[in-house]
């Protein structure tokens, strides 16, 4: 009625007739919360390089700005048979940050898993409320621990359904360089993932980076 009424005045008439272009419908608008889940390769391949440090600096920085933006933070780390989460979603900070420093190293690389295990959260945290996830991946895109199929095929297959369900990505790699052997442009094609290459960014550049995402 009100519509009607605005649309009347505006023309100087003085009857009021309702049309279609009248009809109004409130609309609930939900705040989307961020989830940052971040995913550590704990692995042998990864615990000598020095490059891990300025990583772990970054995602520092990253769980601080977390606290500020008033978003949540899970963690998962990847070394021997499988995945783990070190820290369900929370916006616990000081518990992600003792779990990053305490973050345990050496093993193989079960890549897959780690993957998957970060979709289940995402699909868990997505039957509560309405997120917006951001996964922040730290390898050097090595894997030698499958599922039980074809670990290239898995990779893809989970990074496809990471951004089916709305999951954004940054994949930092500190792989030493691009003529070893790995999966990240695997990762990037399949995730649509933004591909920050480690080599000449410091912690803070690299927190930059990540956190234009949010």
């Amino acid at each position: 009625i009100r519509a009607a009424a605005a649309r009347a005045a505006g023309h100087g008439q003085t009857s009021l007739n309702i049309s279609k272009e009248d009809l109004r419908e409130k609309v609930r608008r939900f705040k989307s919360s961020s989830l940052i889940i971040l995913v550590v390769d704990a692995s042998g391949s990864m615990a000598a390089r020095k490059r891990m440090e300025v990583a772990k600096g970054a995602v520092l920085g990253l769980l601080r700005n977390a606290y500020v933006r008033r978003d949540r933070v899970a963690f998962v780390a990847f070394r021997g048979k499988t995945a783990e989460v070190l820290l369900p979603p929370t916006s616990n900070i000081e518990l992600a940050e003792e779990a990053l420093r305490k973050l345990p190293t050496g093993g193989r690389t079960p890549l897959p898993h780690a993957l998957l295990t970060t979709l289940n959260i995402i699909k868990m945290e997505k039957m509560k409320q309405n997120i917006k996830p951001l996964v922040v991946l730290i390898t050097d895109g090595k894997a030698n621990v499958s599922l039980g199929k074809e670990i290239r095929q898995e990779i893809t297959d989970i990074c496809e359904e990471l951004k089916r369900n709305g999951a954004q990505m940054a994949l930092v790699d500190v792989s030493e360089n691009m003529f070893t052997p790995n999966y990240i442009k695997d990762i990037v094609e399949a995730a649509d993932a933004k591909h920050i290459k480690i080599e000449k960014l410091t912690d803070t550049n690299l927190e930059e980076e990540i956190i234009k995402m949010l």
